[in-house]
């Protein structure tokens, strides 16, 4: 799937071929981008260079594991998430450079994907934004990706929290331990709406709440 850079929010949440092809996480990450008429000026390419602690599209994209393409009057070159959100994508650019596209391979099946941002409102910047990808083969989790932002400026991938899924079913006591988990692993940056303890506790929830949704999918 290639997305151009220039495909605005709106046009990510309604497109039903890009949600058929990738799963929800994509659509709904565009459509947590504050109001309708912010969605209709906001691209997908500004959303993941000009990157706030708060950008929705970052985390679904990492989860997924996008390809980004850096093109300039003398360079072509395409980064991996991993690669990409390694530091901010300000600094990967290059003088001249621009991101032109983002590119997606086809999921497996068996694959589920979901975001969830967690906010005061709905049109509030994120306290903390989620993402997760899982593939399942009858009961066990065989792949699994996840993604935290707002309370990090760049979105992180969360290692720990995957291994304890990865090779076994869910069950409510392993989600209990993935909880505490990315409970342990952020680092929330100062919020004057919420205390870093609040924004552990809420990192975790939303992941655990991330990874049933995903789940869900990806067993239908």
């Amino acid at each position: 799937l290639h997305l151009g850079a220039m495909l605005r929010a709106t046009r990510l949440y309604r497109d039903e071929q890009i949600k058929a092809f990738a799963g929800h996480a994509i659509s709904e990450a565009a459509f947590a981008i504050a109001s309708e008429p912010i969605r209709n000026l906001t691209s997908l390419g500004g959303n993941v260079v000009h990157i706030t602690s708060w950008s929705d599209l970052p985390p679904a994209l990492q989860v997924l594991d996008a390809r980004f393409r850096l093109q300039g009057q003398n360079t072509d070159r395409t980064l991996t998430a991993a690669e990409y959100f390694g530091k901010h994508p300000k600094k990967q650019l290059n003088a001249g450079e621009i991101l032109t596209e983002v590119v997606i391979a086809k999921p497996s099946s068996g694959s589920g994907t979901s975001f969830i941002k967690h906010c005061k409102t709905a049109v509030d910047y994120a306290l903390v934004n989620a993402a997760a990808f899982i593939t399942l083969d009858g009961d066990t989790v065989t792949n699994i990706r996840l993604s935290v932002v707002a309370i990090h400026t760049t979105p992180i991938r969360l290692a720990d929290a995957e291994a304890l899924l990865k090779g076994h079913s869910i069950s409510d006591q392993r989600l209990v331990q993935v909880s505490e988990a990315v409970a342990a692993a952020v680092s929330p940056r100062k919020d004057a709406r919420a205390s870093e303890e609040y924004l552990r506790h809420s990192a975790g929830v939303v992941v655990k709440r991330c990874i049933l949704k995903a789940a869900e999918r990806a067993g239908s």
